[in-house]
């Protein structure tokens, strides 16, 4: 299940990112099907870099989806991209 949810989140993300070629700061939003339901994403890119990832809204079940998305914002962030291993 936290694989499904990593992609999903990931897929979020990617869409929210896709259309961020601007070099001021940037809020973005993505949305993907969860395995809980919709999954809602807003994201801060400033100069083309991520700034901040939030989990707006999700359907997630408490203690198994929700490690994900606890987890994932802060590693993407980090990162600078969506390719995280957590």
């Amino acid at each position: 299940m936290n694989r499904t949810l990593r992609i999903i989140l990931t897929c979020a993300l990617g869409a929210a990112l896709c259309a961020c070629t601007a070099t001021a700061a940037e809020n973005l939003t993505g949305e993907a099907e969860g395995y809980g339901g919709p999954l809602k994403v807003a994201v801060t890119v400033e100069d083309g870099k991520i700034t901040q990832v939030r989990v707006t809204e999700h359907k997630e079940t408490e203690g198994v989806g929700t490690k994900a998305i606890d987890t994932l914002p802060d590693a993407i962030v980090q990162a600078n991209s969506t390719q995280v291993d957590v």
